[in-house]
């Protein structure tokens, strides 16, 4: 009978109102519809946070075991065969926490970055690569997948390697429908004793 703070995921909407909140069960899901026109997802089997934007909405319910919301001019309901929000296309984002290789400040190198997952539909498939809790250097790959590839999994060879921390955002581009499903991203890492080397102007 105890509480825990589950909020720190979605802390950068705080100052937006709640409107409506729905809990889905078929997706084990709550849901959190803002002002500002964003849905506040928790996976509450998974313990993750996800979020839409384009969500504008006065008021949100369950119909039929989907989720429904109210707009201004009518209701929109939930699909699982329609990929767009009423015509607009919007793309799928997963950005990671920065993840550390060995400890707070201690450092590695990584080398690749392998991505698995499931084709559905025409898209490009954008990786970009941030290091060392930088959020301004960015490396960006971008890969075509083909429905005729056997496996979708493909390997990012990382320019920069020698890091503290890595943080990865992956989305999908020129899509046309669902466009794929990620399952895994597989690191290739190796640890180095010591930590993290600083440039001269930060030692004293």
């Amino acid at each position: 009978m105890q509480v825990s703070y589950i909020g720190a995921g979605v802390e950068e909407y705080n100052q937006e109102g709640v409107v409506s909140a729905i809990i889905s069960d078929k997706y084990n899901e709550a849901r959190f519809y803002t002002n500002a026109g964003n849905c506040l997802v928790y996976n509450y089997i998974f313990g993750t946070w996800s979020s839409f934007n384009g969500q504008t909405s006065i008021s949100a319910d369950i119909w039929a075991g989907r989720p429904v919301q109210v707009l201004g001019s009518g209701v929109s309901e939930e699909s699982e065969t329609v990929f767009s929000d009423n015509g607009s296309v919007y793309s799928m984002k997963v950005k990671t926490p920065w993840l550390k290789l060995n400890g707070l400040q201690d450092f590695g190198r990584i080398w690749t970055a392998t991505i698995l997952g499931k084709y559905k539909s025409v898209h490009d498939l954008i990786v970009k690569v941030r290091y060392d809790y930088d959020e301004s250097y960015i490396e960006e790959f971008t890969v075509t997948p083909q429905l005729a590839d056997t496996q979708y999994q493909y390997r990012i060879n990382l320019k920069k390697q020698l890091c503290e921390s890595v943080q990865f955002e992956i989305y999908d581009a020129s899509q046309t429908g669902e466009s794929m499903e990620l399952s895994a991203i597989t690191l290739e890492v190796g640890l180095r004793k010591g930590s993290m080397k600083l440039g001269m102007n930060r030692k004293y």
